[in-house]
């Protein structure tokens, strides 16, 4: 495959510089296409069908890239701080074949020529002289014999100006012709302004008469709009003072009912504390009777005398009372 693969020969081939890494900077992207299945040849020697034409800026010579070969150029452009147009990627599956480029400069001429046809055709279809002109500078940088086209431009441009010419001195004639039958429009206007201004004056005599009128039924109108409008504020006053009195009434009623309520939360809390304490003076006299019983439990006598009445146990108790003897 290397060998078939002559990416950087046949590109030097092409250019001024042999260096590849001048070289490549040299070519800018022109444009692409899609042929039937892998029937262009790419500048490194394989079959494409996705076809990137790219031109060179100094020798004017043209090529063919694929898609990979046309991703090296992207690299080199952008290395080089200028930035072609970016074509959609297609990716291709089919095995890669080549087929070796004998001749570069007739492999660079074959390309100059489609594009100089597709050129000639744009050519014949344009009346844009600017256009034109960026045609024929463009095709003076091919590599190839551009004089056949050079000269189709040349008289399209020709053509193109003499037109240009004949359209201008139409164009004055037609404005000269304007110009009179504006010229004989404004003197019929003139008379007929001052035939309206006559009518005017007098109209806007009516109008003003009108307007004196009419302002005078808006007085009136308006001054019934204003005592009916006060009217309406004097009874929406009216309303606002029921409402607020309405408003007081019942704050002073629910002020009464709070008050009330107030007055039955006291009573039931004086009668739960009244409850808890007897609660506690009931609490207080049970422990006072069982301390009393705990008490009784133990012996009071004088001088007693204490046996072990029980042998399992500890416990020694009185003679006399047979109560527990007191702890010491």
């Amino acid at each position: 495959m290397g060998d078939r693969h002559r990416f950087e020969p046949n590109i030097l081939k092409l250019s001024h510089s042999q260096n590849i890494s001048e070289a490549l900077p040299e070519w800018y992207y022109f444009s692409h296409e899609r042929v039937p299945h892998k029937t262009s040849i790419c500048a490194c020697n394989s079959c494409i069908t996705i076809v990137y034409t790219y031109l060179n800026r100094i020798t004017g010579h043209a090529i063919y890239l694929g898609a990979e070969c046309h991703r090296k150029m992207k690299a080199a452009s952008r290395k080089n701080g200028s930035r072609n147009f970016d074509a959609m990627p297609c990716m291709e599956f089919d095995p890669t074949t080549y087929k070796e480029i004998t001749d570069m400069v007739a492999y660079s001429s074959a390309i100059l020529q489609k594009l100089l046809l597709n050129i000639c055709s744009k050519v014949l279809n344009t009346n844009n002289i600017l256009e034109l002109q960026e045609y024929k500078r463009f095709i003076l940088t091919f590599a190839i014999d551009t004089s056949g086209v050079v000269q189709l431009i040349n008289d399209r441009i020709q053509q193109r100006s003499a037109e240009i010419e004949r359209e201008r001195l139409e164009r004055e004639r037609q404005e000269c012709e304007r110009q009179q039958y504006l010229q004989r429009q404004r003197e019929i206007a003139a008379e007929q302004r001052r035939i309206m201004q006559e009518a005017a004056r007098i109209a806007a005599e009516q109008e003003i008469d009108r307007k004196r009128q009419e302002a005078a039924r808006r007085l009136i109108e308006l001054q019934r709009e204003n005592a009916r409008k006060e009217a309406e504020l004097e009874q929406q006053r009216i309303r606002n003072a029921e409402i607020k009195a309405e408003r007081a009434a019942q704050e002073l009623i629910r002020e009464e009912q709070r008050r009330m309520w107030r007055i039955e939360m006291e009573k039931k809390e004086a009668l739960e504390r009244e409850r808890i304490r007897i609660e506690q003076q009931r609490i207080d006299e049970e422990r006072k009777k069982e301390l009393k019983k705990q008490f009784d439990f133990y012996c009071k006598c004088t001088n007693a005398v204490y046996k072990k009445f029980n042998p399992h146990s500890d416990e020694f108790r009185c003679k006399n009372c047979k109560k527990v003897k007191p702890l010491a």
